[in-house]
């Protein structure tokens, strides 16, 4: 909440900056030669202290409204996991050392799980626990059902299939 407050001041400032530099443009024809210290003391001197800010209404509405819409079809990794929803994720990835390159490899096995099982879209989490990264799959209810779908895991990816593991975890459920 507090980076959406930060970035409507800033949107502001810009804008207030951009109304600035036009008057100042439209009083002083000289103003590209003098400094900003220069061009905000003649505005200041010119405009008596009353400066107007005009922005769109529908700039202002876009700024102050909450997108409602984007709330209510996030996908479902993106939702909060409740505490209560217990269950199991397959890990696919979880390793720790040089950061630099964890990340990109962490995501790069999660996209070739999702390029052979499209069926876990939606369903792939990425993390990182310093110094580890976790790329985990799925929610499933039981330990029988991810023990399945770790089995079939394995049986696609066999260059990895020593890592990929069962984990019990909060789900977030279907």
């Amino acid at each position: 909440m507090t980076t959406r407050i930060f970035f409507r001041i800033l949107f502001l400032c810009i804008s207030f900056g951009i109304s600035l530099q036009s008057l100042a443009q439209n009083e002083t024809p000289a103003s590209a030669a003098i400094s900003g210290e220069e061009q905000i003391s003649a505005i200041m001197q010119g405009s008596e202290g009353d400066i107007e800010i005009n922005i769109a209404p529908e700039i202002v509405q876009l700024i102050f409204s909450e997108p409602q819409a984007a709330k209510r079809n996030a996908a479902p990794a993106q939702r909060k996991e409740s505490k209560s929803n217990k269950g199991y994720r397959i890990q696919v990835f979880g390793e720790a050392g040089n950061q630099a390159t964890l990340a990109s490899r962490c995501r790069a096995r999660g996209s070739m799980v999702l390029a052979k099982f499209p069926k876990y879209r939606g369903q792939l989490y990425i993390f990182s626990k310093s110094p580890h990264w976790y790329c985990r799959v799925g929610n499933f209810r039981t330990s029988a059902e991810a023990a399945k779908a770790a089995g079939e895991l394995r049986r696609a990816f066999p260059q990895f299939a020593g890592e990929i593991r069962t984990v019990q975890s909060t789900i977030v459920p279907k």
